[in-house]
């Protein structure tokens, strides 16, 4: 036995000797203890598979993967005797689901891990199939992965991509936001056009790419820095390698006409990478996490015919528990998204277009594999949009000197650095920094002197 076996099983042991050692199940209250071994409900292979294709890195979370399996493994087995895991019947998926069903209903269970426990039958349904070992009812495993989400509250469906048509595809991708504003900005660049030592534009030249764009820079922005729309495009036409920038000026490297006309894999990557980018590599606390993966979970089953309607989102309040503020984040963003031309709001539905499938699909995380929170951080990334009402009173003055202010709740702390400026009269002749639970934001000045 291979010294990584010999620990495999060591830690199955522990989990089974830690199952043995609980008073309580959560599967006794709903159904009957089962008359198999735990460990031989799960087929052979199947988290070996799990650590090569889901946690290659993670071996803690393959172990806590394959746990959740086995709750709804010894649940089915529990009210079906004969049930074989790697035969499912349609009553066998019917069970699970009802599993489910009951279990966030008496709130036994929450529902992230509800989720997990779906998404791991879910991928054993895969498994089998995959690997040519399905041996139960053909139709199951289909029914599994509708089933199994909508239990859970995530219409995920099968996302499958249908052909489609190049020209189609081409145009759908060039119509969307991030990319017709990258022709605009191609062709606004012409033989280029001259940029700050910070490797912005300059505010005269940002000004006038902003009305090229159709968008409004408000009258107190000195720099495109402080104007969220033209500094995410500005910064993802270099990253996709569209634009050379130095502390003199900006290129283009290659013609508006020219980015047309690329192949249509480039365009599809283009729209890939601004739709990844929705998503964050780190996540600071359990309101993120869920935002996040509901997030996915909508886009991904808009690529599905089980696309969910606003009411479907609205009604995770009551089924899943959702916070009010939760559900109009989400919408806020899937507007955004609207707007961004990649997601479309038809007859009350959420739905990605068919053209568009392919570059959207891959952007998008996997249920189970979201980053997790981390514990105690103080802060939450989800964007949500909305007013903040913010009094702020300066240190040692007296009589006091105070200012009430209403801001964006999306307000950049650079952005929010000039709106101080504006409202104390002040003349932006100071380095300043932000701190906040261990955390420093500092004015980039004080960045380039210390790099000196």
């Amino acid at each position: 036995m291979s010294k990584n076996r010999s620990k495999k099983q060591q830690n199955r042991d522990r989990r089974k000797a830690k199952r043995a050692s609980r008073d309580n199940s959560t599967v006794v209250p709903l159904f009957p203890p089962s008359t198999q071994e735990t460990s031989a409900l799960i087929p052979a292979g199947f988290e070996e598979w799990v650590s090569t294709e889901l946690f290659s890195a993670e071996e803690v979370s393959v172990h806590g993967f394959m746990e959740q399996l086995e709750i709804l493994l010894v649940a089915v087995a529990g009210v079906h005797p004969e049930f074989d895991a790697t035969a499912w019947t349609m009553d066998d998926v019917e069970a699970m689901g009802s599993f489910l069903d009951f279990m966030i209903e008496k709130e036994s269970i929450p529902v992230d891990q509800a989720r997990v426990i779906a998404f791991s039958g879910m991928m054993l349904a895969r498994f089998l199939t995959e690997h040519g070992r399905w041996a139960g009812d053909p139709d199951a495993p289909a029914f599994a992965q509708e089933r199994l989400p909508a239990a859970v509250g995530l219409m995920l469906g099968t996302t499958e991509i249908g052909p489609v048509d190049e020209d189609v595809e081409r145009a759908a991708l060039l119509a969307t936001q991030p990319l017709a504003q990258i022709t605009v900005l191609l062709d606004w660049l012409g033989d280029g056009r001259p940029t700050t030592p910070n490797r912005w534009l300059k505010p005269a030249a940002a000004r006038e790419l902003a009305q090229a764009l159709g968008l409004e820079m408000p009258p107190g922005r000195s720099s495109m820095s402080n104007f969220a729309p033209l500094r995410y495009l500005w910064l993802y036409a270099q990253a996709m390698g569209l634009i050379k920038v130095n502390t003199v000026r900006a290129t283009p490297v290659r013609t508006a006409a020219e980015w047309q006309a690329a192949p249509v894999q480039a365009l599809r990557t283009a729209l890939t990478t601004w739709i990844d980018a929705m998503f964050p590599e780190d996540i600071d606390n359990e309101f993120s996490t869920q935002f996040y993966e509901s997030l996915a979970a909508i886009i991904m089953a808009g690529c599905t015919n089980f696309a969910n309607t606003r009411a479907d989102i609205d009604g995770w309040v009551e089924k899943l528990g959702y916070s009010e503020v939760l559900v109009s984040a989400l919408h806020s963003r899937l507007a955004s998204s609207i707007d961004e031309g990649w997601l479309t709001l038809e007859s009350d539905t959420y739905v990605v277009p068919d053209a568009l499938r392919p570059a959207v699909l891959p952007a998008i995380p996997q249920l189970g594999q979201m980053p997790t929170a981390k514990d105690g951080a103080p802060f939450t990334d989800a964007p949500i949009e909305g007013e903040l009402h913010v009094q702020i009173e300066l240190d040692g003055v007296n009589p006091p000197v105070w200012r009430l202010l209403v801001v964006n709740s999306l307000t950049t702390l650079t952005e929010f650095h000039e709106i101080l400026q504006t409202v104390f009269d002040w003349e932006n002749s100071h380095l300043h920094q932000f701190t906040a639970g261990g955390r420093r934001w500092m004015d980039e000045r004080a960045d380039r002197r210390r790099s000196w």
